[in-house]
């Protein structure tokens, strides 16, 4: 196999070689295409991985290199639209739930003041700010949005303690926190 090229009869006999291979020709050019749409390098990483993972599970034959690249750049542009398209939703959704809170649905269990929705998140990071110092630094890695994985890695953990550290943070918040703090911190994190 030729290093800048595939010939038909690699890509017909689609073996591990193959697409490797393969990866290592589109990878980066592909990261760059996606970077284009989502400008967020581990996300255009991330897109263009789900691509490759989808290519070898189904093991889709291409019957030259041009249909193949016109399958890897269209399933990377739609993969990275399809980001952006979750990522709106989302916000539209956090600004409807923020926007739709009146100030009387926000009474404290105690019922003694009403809480307006920058109060409400100044309790929640002083809730997450109690916690133990290992599952706050989790957390709020997590809240960044970092991955388990990279959680891990940067603080020198397994991931196994990221998803219990986690998940014993979730358990105390939520015993802390009332209903309208818990969807504000489940905005939050998502």
């Amino acid at each position: 196999m030729e290093l800048g090229r595939l010939t038909t009869a690699d890509l017909l006999r689609w073996d591990e070689t193959t697409f490797h291979r393969m990866y290592q020709l589109f990878y980066k050019a592909l990261v760059a295409y996606s970077f284009r749409f989502v400008a967020n390098q581990p996300t255009a990483e991330d897109i263009v991985q789900n691509v490759f993972s989808v290519l070898w599970r189904q093991s889709l034959r291409f019957p030259d290199e041009m249909l193949l690249r016109a399958y890897l750049y269209k399933s990377v542009r739609n993969k990275s639209l399809e980001h952006l398209s979750h990522l709106q939703v989302e916000k539209e959704y956090r600004e409807r739930v923020l926007r739709d809170v009146q100030p009387e649905q926000l009474i404290t269990d105690e019922g003694e003041e009403q809480l307006f929705p920058d109060e409400i998140y100044r309790r929640v990071l002083a809730m997450i700010d109690s916690l133990p110092p290992r599952q706050r630094e989790v957390f709020l890695m997590h809240m960044d949005g970092a991955r388990n994985k990279e959680i891990a890695e940067k603080l020198n953990i397994s991931v196994n303690t990221v998803k219990i550290q986690k998940k014993r943070a979730l358990a105390t918040l939520r015993q802390k926190l009332n209903e309208q703090q818990l969807l504000l911190l489940m905005l939050l994190i998502v």
